[in-house]
């Protein structure tokens, strides 16, 4: 399992950098106006997409311990369908006319047709524990927007907006396709009558709790921006946007989102088969290497952090490296307490790894306004950051604690 783990953050670093090569490309091309319209619509649909991110964990909880695909998928894309639908009627409209989008409607809809075509393949990677198969989708994601978005732009002339709206469309559905092909072994159920039997109710359940709680994990995020909006300068909120939460969403794609993939299928299966020996040497290990990790990043972020953002950022993002350095010191506690989230969620304790999310949150504004009254400095936030996450590894480690006992029983 560890292993798994390990092999997927050289692929998952290397899908970042793409992502950063791709987004160059696009930046050197595409006029700035358009390229936010861009942006923006890909964030609202993937803002909608998001109240289905909590089925992935639920999935691959429920079919381990269920081992029956068919209400599972059905659930999945009569939700998906819904949303689609709801995109198409009244979200796509919305943005076409409120963004001024110089591009056919159909256009929009196929977009987020095979948006939602994608989630749903990826789902059954993670849930059918193809894990070679992941690591191949995160590898290709960026390769195929960087050639489909070549490929359109040499054969077609048409402007850049459209250019990459069309490119984005055949990325997703080239992933689409391979996500198919990689999972073609296991046969796709029948739409059919979904039949709601205990454990189906309660993965209903468990998917409703772990959407809410990957919701108050961004809403944390954009909270931070907020207060940087009314309390201070553009500066300092430039240097959160552009740095700070660039550095910390590095650190959550490269070593915190592999967790869920590759991790929870394994530890699922160890606790319905209640082998505490086993859970506990992956608790070790994955302890151990967390501590190591977060070491190596704190050496690298104190002794040439400096560098980095000159090198990277210019120099007048340079005030942003004491706050680097300081929310560094949390992301350890950030770490290990998406381990715990993890023996949660096995456990079928999802309702109490949301309850872990609304205490780091509630702590999180708590800190901050009392911090604000004592001495109004952006470092404030950064610090609030910090002791929400702390907050968190104490309950969860709590609520693994008990979970524990119960297994050792």
């Amino acid at each position: 399992m560890l292993v798994e783990y390990i092999k997927s953050l050289p692929v998952t670093f290397l899908n970042v950098i793409l992502n950063l090569i791709y987004k160059s490309i696009v930046a050197n091309r595409v006029e700035k106006d358009d390229l936010a319209i861009y942006f923006t619509i890909i964030d609202i649909f993937s803002f909608i997409l998001f109240l289905v991110v909590g089925f992935r964990s639920s999935m691959i909880v429920s079919y381990q311990q269920l081992k029956d695909d068919k209400d599972i998928l059905n659930i999945l894309r009569f939700s998906l369908i819904f949303l689609a639908l709801l995109s198409w009627s009244i979200v796509i409209p919305y943005i076409k006319h409120y963004l001024n989008i110089n591009i056919e409607y159909e256009y929009l809809v196929l977009l987020i047709i095979v948006m939602s075509l994608s989630v749903y393949f990826n789902n059954e990677l993670a849930m059918y524990k193809l894990f070679n198969a992941i690591n191949s989708v995160v590898f290709l994601e960026p390769i195929f927007f960087i050639i489909w978005f070549l490929i359109v732009l040499s054969i077609f002339d048409i402007n850049y907006f459209n250019v990459l709206i069309i490119s984005t469309i055949l990325s997703f559905l080239s992933l689409s396709i391979f996500a198919y092909i990689k999972k073609r072994h296991f046969k796709e159920p029948p739409f059919q009558k979904i039949l709601f039997s205990n454990e189906i109710k309660q993965f209903v359940k468990n998917t409703f709790f772990s959407t809410l709680e990957f919701i108050f994990g961004i809403v944390t995020i954009y909270l931070a921006v907020i207060f940087y909006i009314n309390d201070f300068s553009l500066e300092e909120l430039a240097d959160f946007q552009v740095v700070i939460k660039l550095v910390l969403f590095f650190y959550l794609t490269i070593f915190i989102f592999p967790m869920f993939r590759y991790v929870l299928p394994e530890l699922t299966k160890l606790t319905i088969d209640k082998n505490i020996d086993k859970i506990l040497s992956i608790r070790r290990n994955f302890f151990i290497f967390g501590v190591i990790s977060w070491s190596l990043l704190l050496i690298i972020i104190y002794i040439f952090g400096e560098n980095i953002i000159i090198n990277l950022f210019g120099e007048k993002y340079i005030n942003s490296i004491e706050k680097i350095q300081l929310l560094s010191v949390f992301l350890i506690f950030l770490f290990l307490n998406n381990f715990q989230i993890l023996i949660l969620k096995s456990s079928n304790q999802f309702l109490k790894s949301l309850i872990v999310r609304l205490i780091g949150l509630t702590i999180f504004m708590t800190t901050y306004f009392i911090l604000k009254q004592i001495n109004l400095n952006d470092i404030n936030i950064i610090l609030s950051l910090g002791v929400g996450y702390i907050s968190m590894f104490i309950c969860s480690f709590i609520f693994e604690r008990k979970i524990l006992k119960q297994l050792k029983q």
